[in-house]
């Protein structure tokens, strides 16, 4: 792992108090950040202190249509998402109101690639639910690097901001989502030193200040914060650290540093596909979550070593495992906190954990390499019975595409045709390669 992806690890991790249980089903990027399925975001909560909680204890009210209407309001704003969303869903009289309080959540912020705005935001190029995005009001734009190349190119040793792209990527977030109130742009590429208006790239910059006055916009940076080479303290501080800062563009075109962000990052919901093309979209979608899964087991056993010295009332104080590290942790937390600064190239190993912790980590470890192994069997009979079928049989399975695009109204945008369509051509230029 790069140093500067450190600060996503930490963010990813549960530190003291845990009120909830050791998540695996944990999703968590190649840049160790942490995402969320939106099955899991509105799963009813298990945790044990739930019946304990004012939620609990309000979800269970047998009387609470008897309250008065502020009353209601009152206890739906102190509900979880998912309280909220089977409110949506079972009562037509909380309906509208626990809708609105699900989708306004401030702390929750569903996901979208950059790439796909500044194409135009073509339904054909996604499979996400279009439907879904209707309503969705808080929008975290994942902004990879190279597309600072694709905004501001540069041409005979000059630059030039390409507005083109600029006006396609607000017009694209505009038409998809109608309601959208905030977006946050996470800009994951390499970090700057120190602040102000420096720190967002150009590209970015003027990415921003063409954002429509209607939305609230901020950026996501990492920064490189440097230490002072001198250091009085007993305990060793790193030189340098990573950060991810959130920066807002005032109306004064000064950037200022918000005080926090939204903590939760949720995957759009797929949208079903029916034929060999649908199979192929869905398989691949669960191969990508798989692989999430891989990568989040490396965080997990950080924590889940964590909570078997300090979870439930435990107070076992212990010294870091790593050979030539003389660290020693004496509260819940401070284990976490080091591996990340200090350990964070050493992701994968399980055989710092105690015997009993690590059979569950290596066994998971063998779940998920053989889920991952059958999604590569799936994917070999789908070339097989692509390859293997003759030109009328093609013809139909190109047919059932066309007539989902035309459903799902992508006609407008690809002419009724799945060759013009970049899922079609995704399909066949695997159907033709040698990758998955």
């Amino acid at each position: 792992m790069h140093p500067e992806f450190a600060c996503n690890l930490l963010e990813a991790l549960s530190l003291p108090p845990w009120r909830e249980k050791l998540d695996w089903g944990l999703h968590i990027t190649s840049k160790w950040e942490k995402r969320i399925l939106f099955s899991s975001y509105v799963r009813p909560i298990t945790s044990t202190s739930t019946t304990n909680s004012y939620e609990g204890r309000a979800a269970s009210f047998p009387h609470f249509g008897k309250l008065s209407a502020e009353l209601q309001l009152h206890i739906l704003g102190v509900c979880s998402a998912s309280t909220l969303f089977q409110l949506m869903r079972v009562s037509s009289a909380l309906r509208t109101e626990a809708s609105k309080l699900f989708w306004a959540n401030p702390n929750a912020y569903f996901v979208v690639d950059a790439w796909w705005l500044l194409d135009g935001g073509y339904p054909g190029y996604q499979c996400c639910d279009l439907a879904f995005l209707q309503n969705v009001q808080n929008v975290e734009i994942a902004y990879e690097p190279y597309l600072n190349r694709d905004i501001w190119p540069e041409k005979n040793g000059e630059r030039a901001v390409r507005q083109d792209l600029i006006t396609t990527f607000w017009n694209s977030i505009k038409r998809r989502f109608p309601r959208v109130k905030r977006v946050s742009i996470n800009h994951s590429g390499e970090p700057r030193i120190g602040g102000g208006f420096d720190t967002v790239p150009p590209p970015l910059q003027a990415l921003v200040q063409a954002c429509p006055c209607t939305i609230e916009i901020s950026v996501l940076i990492l920064e490189r914060q440097h230490f002072p080479s001198a250091d009085t303290s007993t305990e060793i501080q790193p030189r340098e650290t990573w950060q991810k800062s959130q920066y807002r563009l005032t109306g004064g075109h000064v950037w200022e540093r918000a005080d926090s962000r939204h903590s939760e990052t949720i995957l759009l919901p797929m949208r079903q596909f029916r034929g060999l093309v649908g199979r192929f979209e869905t398989l691949k979608h669960r191969s990508w979550r798989i692989q999430l899964q891989q990568q989040g087991l490396w965080p997990l056993a950080i924590e889940a070593l964590d909570r078997h010295h300090f979870d439930q009332g435990r107070n076992e104080p212990f010294a870091c495992p790593w050979p030539e590290c003389d660290a020693y942790f004496d509260k819940g937390g401070a284990w976490t906190k080091h591996a990340v600064v200090s350990h964070y190239q050493h992701a994968g190993p399980f055989s710092i954990l105690p015997d009993e912790i690590r059979a569950l980590f290596e066994e998971r470890a063998i779940l998920l390499e053989e889920r991952r192994g059958q999604a590569k069997t799936q994917f070999s009979r789908m070339r097989d019975e692509w390859n293997n079928a003759g030109q009328e049989e093609r013809i139909a399975m190109e047919r059932v595409w066309t007539e989902q695009l035309e459903s799902n109204n992508l006609g407008d945008v690809t002419g009724g045709k799945a060759s013009n369509n970049k899922i079609w051509e995704c399909f066949l230029e695997w159907a033709n390669g040698s990758y998955y």
